[in-house]
């Protein structure tokens, strides 16, 4: 009895904490003094909001579903699997990730991990949408 106690304990209490969902949000900032142009060259959900600011803020939530916090770790920490850059080209700032095309996670057993990463993306006021995924900086009146 007392053995199956146990395990109901470990099944309900300890093992979905082992192997929970695992979230984080990232935070990047990006300067827009002197930029006139920007492209957003982002591979999953991307939601834009205007905001007071002047920087570009971007807000990147990342899940994976029934996966380690150790795994979880090692991919946002160790690797560039979610990093994200700007990357200056005269006037124009293009935010892209480093890796483009990420590969699917697959467990110890072979089975794919499920993963969600979605983007929050602050523009400036001062900036409004001229083509597919890019914005550039509104004309100051004289």
């Amino acid at each position: 009895m007392r053995l199956i106690a146990c395990l109901v304990f470990f099944t309900l209490g300890l093992g979905p904490a082992a192997w929970a969902q695992q979230q984080t949000v990232q935070h990047y900032v990006f300067a827009t003094d002197s930029i006139q142009e920007l492209e957003i060259v982002l591979p999953d959900s991307v939601d834009i909001r205007f905001w007071p600011g002047n920087t570009l803020l971007v807000e990147q939530h990342i899940r994976l579903d029934h996966e380690s916090k150790y795994l979880f770790a090692h991919f946002i920490e160790k690797t560039d699997r979610y990093r994200i850059e700007g990357v200056r080209e005269g006037a124009l700032l293009r935010v892209e990730p480093v890796v483009m095309v990420r590969e699917p996670l697959k467990d110890r057993d072979g089975f794919t991990i499920h993963e969600a990463v979605r983007y929050v993306i602050y523009l400036p006021h001062e900036f409004e949408p001229f083509a597919a995924n890019r914005w550039r900086k509104k004309a100051r009146p004289n």
